[in-house]
């Protein structure tokens, strides 16, 4: 690519991963972390026997004035410890929540403080999917040297019994560190990656993550210069946020420039530093948009 159009593509391509990089499970409303969570979460051994014994106490006392059978006391009691167990574990999950739906509305900061808060106290798959969600927020504050030194010392493989999920987006997230940093080579390897994993997910797994194997297609259609056909790919893309609403738009505004379209590329430009919020493709867009000039 020649001229100005190939000094801009130098400049901007890569860019964004077509879809928001799922995180642990689909957010319900909830509050930030309170203090009594994360407490627990960090005591967990000394939260447990406190909790178990203050409710079988309080609870054994109610049941007894009311003369329950022996059989609804120890009933009690084991319902109990399962809950404490669960709640001691996962006492972040709220705070973790309400995190993500800030990542969907492109703030990504949230998301990136409360897994750098609990982090040291998740272990185990549940940690892996913290680190790849604190790599997915990384991505969108543009800190990708960060986000590929997390990844490249995760290393997912090395783990038995990992999610097919996790390693979708822990290889998405791959992809789309090298991509930005210009490994393209590295890039390709991830995005190959990704393919394959896909061909062996269920019906629901591949729905679920149809953005990323789409923006695999799209990185080997690009490398051909099949720059239409990635654009009309692009219509095929999930757009149920704003998140990936505005990957779609960077996308799209990076085809229309290697088309040479660039007011269109503009119109796409403008939707991304208006509604970009806090991600870092706000200014990535307004530094497109004044080097296409008036």
């Amino acid at each position: 690519m020649q001229g100005e159009e190939g000094k801009l593509l130098k400049k901007f391509f890569p860019s964004s991963p077509l879809h928001t990089p799922p995180t642990l499970q689909n957010s319900k409303k909830g509050l930030f972390m309170r203090k009594i969570d994360f407490w627990c979460l960090k005591h967990k051994l000394l939260a447990f026997i406190l909790l178990t014994l203050s409710l079988n106490v309080c609870g054994g006392i109610v049941l007894c004035a009311l003369s329950a059978p022996v059989w609804l006391l120890i009933g009690y009691s084991i319902i109990v410890f399962l809950i404490n167990i669960v709640y001691v574990n996962f006492s972040y999950a709220k705070g973790v929540q309400i995190a993500i739906e800030n990542f969907n509305n492109c703030d990504p900061y949230p998301l990136y403080e409360i897994c750098e808060k609990i982090l040291p106290y998740v272990k185990g798959t549940s940690g892996q999917d913290i680190l790849l969600n604190k790599t997915s927020a990384l991505f969108w504050m543009g800190e990708y040297e960060k986000m590929l030194e997390i990844l490249e010392e995760l290393n997912i493989d090395k783990f038995s019994g990992t999610l097919l999920q996790s390693k979708i987006v822990y290889y998405n997230n791959l992809s789309c560190a090298y991509e930005s940093l210009r490994k393209i080579d590295d890039a390709a390897k991830a995005y190959k990656k990704i393919k394959q994993l896909y061909e062996d997910a269920t019906p629901k797994i591949k729905e679920q993550y149809k953005n990323v194997v789409i923006s695999a297609e799209i990185f080997e259609l690009k490398a051909e210069g099949k720059y239409e056909e990635a654009l009309k790919l692009t219509q095929d893309c999930i757009e149920n946020n704003l998140l990936q609403k505005i990957s779609v738009a960077m996308e799209r505004a990076e085809l229309f420039i290697a088309m040479g379209d660039y007011e269109k590329a503009k119109i796409q430009l403008k939707f991304i530093s208006l509604n970009g919020n806090k991600t870092h493709f706000v200014k990535k867009a307004q530094d497109m948009y004044n080097q296409l000039g008036d």
